[in-house]
């Protein structure tokens, strides 16, 4: 069973990641569905420079399809115009992209959200990061037993 040191001094508490753009790696994706039954991906994001994760939701549906474009541009991935394309959380995983974060009211609380994807922003911002908690991206190779 787990156990902490109580502290009741302690007086810290958490602290919302400010508004900005900021680069992200991908931890990790979930599949999910939607309350509405759509498909979806669940994203949790290392944010660079700053222990705070970042949560996004990818909503597979037409009128969505614009917020995907974003995130696969900002990410680098390249595909063919028109083409159908099958994203899933192991190709997202370990990719590094930038994002607008804003400020909204959820719940009676306010909590930092994924405004937008940038697809123009400069590459090399990302020079040198390797964000420890993100999963590495799977080549073939990884694959070879030995």
């Amino acid at each position: 069973m787990p156990k902490y040191k109580f502290n009741a001094g302690s007086n810290e508490s958490y602290e919302i990641l400010p508004e900005g753009d900021y680069i992200v790696a991908i931890e990790k994706g979930e599949d999910r569905y939607t309350n509405s039954g759509n498909e979806a991906i669940n994203l949790r994001m290392t944010v660079r420079d700053n222990p705070q994760k970042l949560f996004d939701m990818l909503v597979f549906t037409e009128k969505a399809w614009f917020r995907i474009d974003q995130c696969v541009k900002s990410l680098a991935m390249k595909f063919e115009d028109g083409a159908e394309v099958e994203i899933t959380p192991e190709i997202l995983a370990g990719k590094i992209g930038k994002v607008r974060v804003s400020h909204e009211e959820w719940n009676g609380k306010t909590r930092a959200r994924v405004y937008e994807w940038l697809t123009d922003w400069d590459r090399k911002e990302a020079e040198g990061w390797k964000p420890i908690d993100a999963q590495p991206e799977r080549t073939a190779d990884d694959d070879v037993p030995f």
